[in-house]
């Protein structure tokens, strides 16, 4: 079993999790309401939330070492990711339709998080490569159009449009970089994981704009 193989069968068994986990809580109203806050509180946790993983996003500085970067910077994006799914989730309003988008989110990000933390730390220091340049223009342009689109974002008083709104952008930054370190890695299990950010957020970006 591969390294990738590893984290994503444990990505499918964590999805299942969640899903029995979430029907386990709506089966139970009385449970449910004592953890639920309202729309306004979860919109201003998507944009706390959004806040939060732009400036962890920009707290390291670019290297040129396309992998580096790339997994510097997925890492916390990942994570913001997974605390709208999260706060989606334990949300009384959610939707049914957008509830297993939730659930895979959190599932498929979190086993990427854990995949890229072992990476790092097999990796260690940056090795920027000729390309340098060309590197950190790319990525700078990526993180600063994601942050102009989330900095447009406004809170709608629905906590499933809110969370779409802020979804897409946020999955297109993703896309966006993966595309980037195609482009430049030679690194075999990057590459791999790289070509599923882009089938599998593509995919999702497709369903939530049908929402």
């Amino acid at each position: 079993m591969t390294l990738f193989k590893k984290y994503f069968s444990a990505a499918a068994m964590l999805t299942m999790s969640l899903a029995i986990a979430g029907c386990t809580a709506s089966s139970s109203t009385d449970d449910m309401d004592h953890h639920q806050m309202d729309h306004s509180e979860h919109a201003s946790q998507f944009m706390q939330g959004n806040q939060q993983m732009m400036m962890d996003m920009h707290s390291t500085e670019l290297t040129g070492d396309v992998d580096y970067d790339f997994v510097v910077g997925m890492i916390p994006h990942h994570q913001g990711a997974i605390d709208m799914a999260t706060q989606l989730l334990a949300s009384a309003q959610i939707s049914d339709k957008l509830k297993p988008l939730a659930v895979n989110i959190v599932a498929a990000q979190s086993s990427e998080i854990a995949f890229m933390r072992d990476w790092l730390a097999s990796h260690g220091k940056a090795r920027p490569s000729a390309d340098a340049e060309k590197i950190k223009a790319a990525y700078a342009a990526i993180n600063a159009k994601m942050m102009l689109d989330m900095n447009q974002l406004s809170a709608s008083g629905d906590v499933n449009r809110d969370f779409v709104a802020g979804m897409i952008p946020h999955h297109e930054a993703a896309v966006a970089m993966a595309k980037v370190l195609l482009e430049f890695s030679r690194d075999p299990a990057l590459i791999k994981m790289a070509k599923a950010v882009i089938n599998d957020q593509n995919r999702e970006i497709a369903f939530m704009q049908q929402y």
